[in-house]
């Protein structure tokens, strides 16, 4: 079984980058049914600002997560297989509540708390910035030690979200199985 937490770096209630994350996911799941996942939505948790005291560098933990939520955050990505970082793009970036989420989770950067995990990306746009965007995201897996596998740019002017999320799944799953070897292969149906 994979298990994988996917992060939402959105604050929209009706988020498309939320909406497409839970399609491509759940077709994953409908594809594999080994594949479970949860998606932590950050609007939902209090996560303080990174106040760069760089404890985390020098002591291995953040004084912050006596006060708010990142511990519960971080207990999710070491318990999972896959960790799918996600944004939408917010004046050519990623949205600040996501930037905040990856200030506080950098000192893993220096740990191995999530090496060897494997990592995919989500980044939706409505036109430009896309690429920006998921090229941080991947470089930020690569530097805490996450395998990134593959990275979808979803564009809202040219894209469709059911067939988009379709073909995430089927790549994302082929991906997962051959880094699972030949003899952990399963076949997807249709791929």
């Amino acid at each position: 079984m994979k298990k994988i937490i996917a992060i939402a770096g959105s604050n929209n209630q009706n988020s498309q980058t939320c909406r497409l994350l839970n399609l491509w996911l759940a077709r994953m799941a409908q594809l594999d049914s080994t594949v479970e996942y949860e998606v932590l939505l950050l609007r939902d948790f209090y996560i303080a600002l990174c106040e760069g005291c760089r404890t985390c560098f020098q002591q291995g933990a953040c004084p912050l997560d006596r006060q708010d939520d990142m511990p519960r955050l971080r207990q999710k990505l070491r318990e999972s297989d896959v960790i799918v970082f996600s944004s939408s793009v917010y004046c050519h970036n990623m949205s600040g509540i996501m930037k905040n989420f990856i200030d506080r989770v950098a000192g893993t950067a220096h740990l191995p708390a999530l090496a060897g995990k494997t990592g995919f990306t989500l980044t939706a746009t409505s036109s430009s910035g896309g690429k920006f965007v998921s090229d941080m995201l991947r470089q930020i897996q690569t530097s805490f030690g996450i395998r990134n596998m593959d990275n979808f740019i979803f564009r809202s002017v040219c894209d469709d979200e059911a067939e988009a999320s379709d073909q995430w799944a089927r790549a994302a799953l082929e991906a997962l199985h051959y880094q699972e070897g030949p003899e952990e292969a399963i076949l997807v149906p249709g791929a």
